[in-house]
């Protein structure tokens, strides 16, 4: 005799399993813990909890890192090379996108660093012929994303004292800090 507790038990479980591996693919399209919830299926009223619950899963963290590298190779988007584009954007020579003359050189004729930071064309159709606009990528958030990734600049303030030793706050100097921190925050509430 074939025990239907057990069947429906294992495909219960089975269609957890799918829901789980839906959700980590759904999390995949907007990094939304609700929202994959959500379009996998699951309570729109709990979403919140569970997307945060189903995150934390291991199973669900190893389907999330086996997607994001299955889509990294197929898209070729290595660290390598968002380095290398960064690096494009951050050492930018203008100059470059003009000949001796002062004549703006055509896309088709630039190499490719230069028209790798070329982020849009703006075509102007005129009298006397037409005029191209090419916008550029923001450099400075380039150099930044660069001197983040080489350790150049810290995310978090870090407060030492002499020689890198504890902040030394006397008494009176901590009561008078408490003393303007809450004098700020009632001035804000007002």
């Amino acid at each position: 005799m074939v025990d239907t507790n057990k069947l429906w038990n294992q495909s219960k479980r089975e269609s957890d399993v799918d829901r789980r591996k839906r959700f980590a693919l759904e999390y995949l399209v907007d990094f939304s813990r609700k929202g994959a919830a959500i379009r996998a299926g699951y309570s729109q009223r709990s979403a919140a909890s569970i997307g945060s619950w189903l995150f934390k899963r291991p199973d669900v963290q190893q389907w999330i890192k086996e997607e994001q590298e299955a889509r990294a190779k197929r898209v070729y988007v290595k660290a390598d090379r968002v380095l290398q584009e960064l690096a494009r954007m951050a050492f930018f020579d203008p100059r470059k996108l003009f000949r001796e003359d002062g004549t703006a050189i055509p896309i088709g004729e630039l190499d490719d660093d230069t028209a790798a930071c070329i982020s849009a064309v703006d075509v102007d159709e005129r009298r006397d012929g037409r005029v191209w606009k090419y916008r550029i990528g923001d450099k400075g958030q380039a150099l930044t994303n660069c001197m983040r990734h080489l350790g150049m600049l810290s995310e978090t303030l870090v407060h030492t004292g002499p020689a890198g030793g504890p902040v030394a706050l006397s008494v009176e100097a901590a009561a008078s800090l408490t003393k303007a921190l809450k004098a700020r925050l009632r001035a804000r509430k007002s």
